[in-house]
Parts: C-alpha cells; structure tokens; sequence
C-alpha cells in the first residue's frame, strides 16, 4: 500500500462525492465478476389463449441464459365456475436439482398469486381479458412420502393455503417400495378487497434477476421479521438495483458504489446506496442485533462471492478499513524500521542525506522551495534563539529526520505513515543508540505531534507523561513558531560552528537506522 506525507481525499470518498454509480453492460453477470458463466434468471409467463396451450393451462417458466429449457416450471389452470367465482387450479411445481435452494418455486408460487389478483381485481375495466369476480379460489395438492411429516404442507401455508375441510386425501403406491399421500388444500382470494401492499412489482418480462444468500459480518444469515429468508437481487435497469424476498416482504432499491481499494483486497467492495434518502440513513447495512437489513447514515462496505451468490456485510466502513489498513501499515513500519539494520551513519550524514527530500514550505520570495535539511536547521535555530539549553536544540535538529527513512536501503513503498510518525522514530533511534538527553526530551519527541492540543488528550496519556505537559506545549509553542528561512550554505555554517560539537557531546557520530 502507497501512503504519502501530504493529505489526500481518499479516491473512495471521492467517488462518493462525484455521486458515480456503477455502469454496467452485461446486467448482473456483467456487474460482478465470478467463474460461472452466466447465472442471472428471467421468469416468463405463458397464457394459454396467446401461446396455443391445451386443457386451458398456463405457465410460469425459469429461465437461465445459456441453458436449454427452463430451469423452472409451474402450470397451472384457471376456469370460471359461473356465480362471479374462478377456480385456479396448480397442477406442478417443478425446479431443476441444480437451481434449489434458492426458493425459486416458493417466487413462482408467489407471482402465480400476484398474477391472480391483478388479473381479477375488480375495476372499472376488463384487466388481461378476464372478468370480473368476487371470490378467487385456488387449490393444490401437497403431494409428499409419509417420511416428509407434513413438510409439504407446512410450506404451502406460508402462502395462506389450508388443508381443505373434510379432505380426502390420496394414498398412491408407485411400486417404489415408498407410500405418498396427495393432501388437498386451497387459498381463497378477495380480489374486491384493497391489495396487500407487497413489496416490489412482477419479475415477469425481461427483469433480469439473481438468487443471492445474504450474509452479516458475523457471517449469520440475514433474516426478515426474525425469520430465515430467501433473497433476490433484481436488475431494474439504469443502474438501480433492488433486494427483495421471494415472498412479499420489505425490498431496497439502490444503487451499486465501487470503493476503489486502497491497497491488495481479495474481493471487489461495493457499498450499497439507497434510491431515496431518509432520515435514518442513506446506505444499506445490516443491524447485527437483529441480522435484519437496515439503513445507516454511514457507509457500509459489502463483498460479493459469484460462486457461492452470496453478498456479505462486512460491518466496515470506507474510513474504518482505511484505518485498519493504516494500523497494518503501522505495524509492517515498526517490524521494518525497528531492526535498525537499514543503514549506519553519522548525524552529519543523515543531515547530507536530507537535502534529496524537498520541504513543503515555500520560500519568502515565493519561487524557491526549501529542503528537509534547511528545515531541521530553521527548528534547531528556533530552539537556540529561544535561550533553551543544547539538548532541546538537538531534538529541534533531528525532529523531522524521521523523514530520510525512504531513501535508506529499504523498498520504495516504506513510509512513515501519520500514525507511525518521524519524530516517534527517531526517538527509538535516540534509544537504540543510547543518546543521553534528559529523560523529557523522549516524551517530547514522542507527545509534540499532540501539539497545543495537548490538554484535551489528557486522558490518553501515561502517567509519567502528566508532569511534562507545560514542556511539551513549550516545545509544540516553538515549533509552530518558525518564520525565517535558512539558505543550505547557512546551514552548513552554523553545523560547523555549533552543532558538530553537540552532536559529539551527545554521541552521534554513528548510529544504527
């Protein structure tokens, strides 16, 4: 990861800022990268009066690209039974092996119910050719082995079926060494009264949409109403997307953000803006008291796995992960930096070496720019002209050396990042070399970053550190206070007609980096 000194808007705040949403051609397979090939589904229906079909049924057919023939089928029958009533009658329900377990025939079964109310909902009207009626009445048979012990019924009650009053039910012998039993059940529809407010509209068409496993950093199943569910991600075109259940239930609609990683990540990381803005926040995330989906007002980064469809919550944040990346970095700096085998060299030579590094601060006449050298001199000469003794003097001459540890025998990428900073560095240089300054110049190296800021931090410091708060602030006080500029050719001098022999009295000739 590439860290640099100077502050830079994070390109994933950036992106956020720019307002992009992700472009893509290819719909959802184009959207994520995985090593299947195609695996988005479209569900089309098929009327018996326009496609020819016999015994006046109809169909509802999965359909996957690439794949021939559906991966899915429910068939159906409707017939008017006179007396404003119709009969809808599910003869099959069928899913390829290699498409279960997505609840792909509980999402037929629930189009199935959708299409019957919209197409009998009493209006001013005809809707889809149809009449209209007062009462809609489907049937099925749940038809299961004696193992099953109503596993099949339960099901088909998550829709509003009940076993039917005073049912026969069927017991078939398919000379299978195995008993079935046929159970019937019905739902009856009341298309005159107001519709449900199920979520989301018909997938039928060309919605192109993807069965997805949702998942909490925790990697808990989401679940909805405390329920295990089974999630869809739809494709609604223009870049807007939409989560929704099989069955009717809550759906979010928003649009894909790319965070473009700050460093090496195994996987592609999106965060998931929301259509419309509320108060409770713009994002979606999941509530990992409850492993439901929530909105959040801060970003939450989430991860994709093609070969599994599942999409992951990962609970961070953009900033957070920086963060985290940051304290890695941190910790990679130390494991690098503190074997102090990445150079040996004098004071002076650490001083030559810093004239390769230009400062970032301009010069009084607006057209030079001064070196990290002539800067470790202008803070020396700070502390010398404010009457304080040597040893301070010597922490202002080596205070931002810390700067000089990329152009030692280390990779190019190693830098001290903010959190790793140079004067902390060289303070364990000061350590390691055992440079006899008093005691409260390591806490000064260590705590000036703090600066005047000092006393609101009281609480993260260490217990020794409380009595040397009034020099610390002093030394922060003559830090900021630097004006005058210092030509290299004047710092060469004053090296030679002061801080040699400083540097001698305190032992840095040569030193361990």
């Amino acid at each position: 990861m590439e860290l640099n000194h100077q502050r830079k808007r994070p390109r994933f705040f950036q992106s956020l800022l720019d307002s992009q949403t992700v472009q893509h051609r290819g719909g959802l397979d184009g959207l994520f990268s995985c090593s299947k090939a195609s695996f988005s589904f479209r569900l089309q229906h098929r009327d018996s009066a326009i496609d020819g079909l016999q015994n006046g049924e109809e169909r509802f057919l999965l359909f996957r690209p690439g794949r021939s023939g559906p991966d899915g089928k429910l068939v159906f029958s409707v017939r008017d039974t006179g007396n404003c009533s119709i009969q809808v009658k599910i003869l099959s329900l069928n899913v390829k092996p290699h498409s279960r377990g997505f609840d792909l025939g509980g999402l037929m079964i629930t189009e199935v119910l959708r299409y019957m109310k919209e197409a009998f909902t009493t209006n001013d009207s005809l809707v889809c050719g149809r009449s209209e009626c007062d009462t809609v009445m489907c049937q099925l048979e749940a038809e299961e082995d004696d193992r099953r012990n109503n596993k099949l019924v339960r099901y088909y009650e998550r829709f509003g079926f009940r076993v039917k009053q005073n049912a026969k039910i069927k017991y078939l012998n398919n000379n299978d060494g195995e008993m079935y039993r046929k159970i019937p059940m019905e739902l009856v529809l009341n298309p005159t009264s107001p519709k449900s407010e199920e979520s989301g509209g018909s997938l039928v068409g060309s919605i192109s949409f993807l069965p997805v496993r949702l998942f909490s950093a925790t990697e808990s199943t989401v679940r909805v109403d405390e329920e295990e569910a089974h999630f869809l991600l739809v494709d609604l075109g223009n870049g807007l997307f939409e989560i929704r259940t099989t069955r009717p239930s809550a759906s979010w609609k928003f649009h894909f953000l790319s965070v473009q990683d700050m460093g090496q990540t195994k996987d592609q990381t999106w965060l998931l803006r929301l259509e419309h803005e509320y108060e409770c926040g713009t994002f979606l995330g999941v509530d990992m008291r409850v492993n439901s989906l929530s909105r959040t007002s801060a970003p939450v980064e989430w991860t994709f796995d093609g070969e599994e469809r599942k999409l992951c919550c990962t609970g961070n944040s953009p900033s957070r992960r920086f963060h985290a990346q940051m304290i890695e970095s941190v910790e990679q700096m130390k494991k690098t930096s503190l074997r102090f085998s990445m150079a040996r060299m004098s004071l002076f030579e650490a001083l030559e070496l810093s004239k390769r590094i230009p400062d970032d601060k301009v010069c009084a006449n607006g057209m030079e720019t001064s070196s990290l050298y002539a800067k470790c001199f202008q803070t020396a000469e700070s502390f010398r002209w404010a009457g304080h003794p040597d040893w301070m003097q010597l922490l202002g001459l080596t205070y931002y050396l810390g700067d000089i540890v990329p152009l030692l025998d280390v990779p190019p990428s190693t830098l001290l990042p903010a959190m790793w900073n140079g004067p902390e560095y060289i303070c364990r240089v000061f350590l390691k070399n055992n440079i006899l300054i008093p005691n409260e110049g390591y806490q000064m190296l260590r705590l000036a970053e703090l600066g005047l800021d000092l006393p609101s931090h009281r609480d993260l410091l260490e217990f020794e550190d409380q009595g040397v708060e009034h020099l610390v602030m002093e030394f922060a006080n003559v830090l900021s206070a630097q004006e005058s500029m210092m030509e290299n050719e004047e710092c060469a001098t004053v090296w030679d007609t002061h801080y040699k022999f400083i540097a001698e009295k305190y032992g840095m000739n040569q030193l361990s980096w």
